[in-house]
């Protein structure tokens, strides 16, 4: 998940707007069979983890070099700048 602000663990609740959600469902209908990868999209503020945007990735086994340029592309197209965080850094326990 890319995110910028908090630290891990100073998140109270997280919040998913409808698209993410819509996107990685349909996704993961459509490549039923197998796994599906993404990159959820968010920002955190007040305490608050919001997945704004959901983007499909793989379905099907991915290796380090090929995750880093998705990931590099990724955040070119959504114009990220904020360090990458990984969504275990937005769990509310």
């Amino acid at each position: 998940m890319a995110r910028s602000g908090a630290q891990a663990g100073s998140v109270a609740s997280v919040s998913m707007k409808k698209l993410p959600w819509v996107k990685a469902l349909v996704h993961s209908l459509h490549h039923s069979s197998g796994s599906v990868i993404g990159v959820l999209i968010g920002s955190t503020a007040g305490g608050v983890c919001t997945i704004d945007d959901a983007v499909p990735l793989f379905h099907t086994a991915m290796s380090a070099p090929i995750s880093e340029v998705a990931l590099t592309a990724v955040r070119i197209v959504k114009q990220i700048s904020a360090p990458l965080v990984p969504a275990e850094a937005c769990s509310t326990t």
